[in-house]
């Protein structure tokens, strides 16, 4: 099992979240925590060389995904009035999930 340490002190608050640096052996990444009323928590990908550099990844995740919430968001809109169809909608999705999360 790999060990980690939460560096709270470390951990600076961005978009409603608090993006908290771990400490591995072998480096650093990050958790996105929500406050306690929120069950959302976003643990971190990859492994950085400096907490400095997994609180940036951290904040560039929430950018991502506060860019796709937003973009969603509107094309929701459209599905909710009938703008566009179901299948639009879930093309229009996938071509979001490709373009900001590199899912295809």
């Amino acid at each position: 099992m790999i060990e980690k340490k939460y560096l709270y002190n470390k951990g600076v608050s961005y978009r409603s979240f608090f993006v908290c640096p771990i400490e591995h052996s072998n480096g650093y990444t990050y958790r996105c925590l929500r406050p306690q009323d929120s069950p959302e928590i976003q643990l971190g990908g990859g492994l950085f060389a400096s907490i400095a550099e997994a609180l940036e990844a951290g904040k560039r995740y929430l950018d991502r995904e506060w860019q796709y919430q937003h973009e969603l968001s509107h094309y929701k809109r459209l599905l909710d009035t009938q703008t566009i169809s179901n299948e639009e909608y879930h093309l229009n999705k996938c071509s979001l999930d490709q373009a900001i999360w590199g899912l295809s």
